[in-house]
């Protein structure tokens, strides 16, 4: 995705996000929003691999 559409994408969709109405409907359904930017939820996600992918490792998990 070029990177320009990407941004705009993002910005809309943390715009959206933050609003009150969508805050009510997404907690009414379980969830807890934590908008991120594009690069907050990078950073997020590569942490969250290098943790499970040590605990995977350690528990010697194999996929069949």
């Amino acid at each position: 995705m070029p990177a320009p559409v990407a941004e705009t994408l993002s910005r809309d969709v943390l715009r959206v996000v933050a609003t009150p109405e969508m805050q009510q409907k997404l907690a009414s359904r379980g969830f807890e929003p934590d908008a991120k930017d594009a690069a907050a939820f990078r950073a997020y996600i590569d942490a969250e691999i290098r943790k499970w992918e040590a605990v995977v490792r350690q528990s010697g998990a194999t996929v069949d």
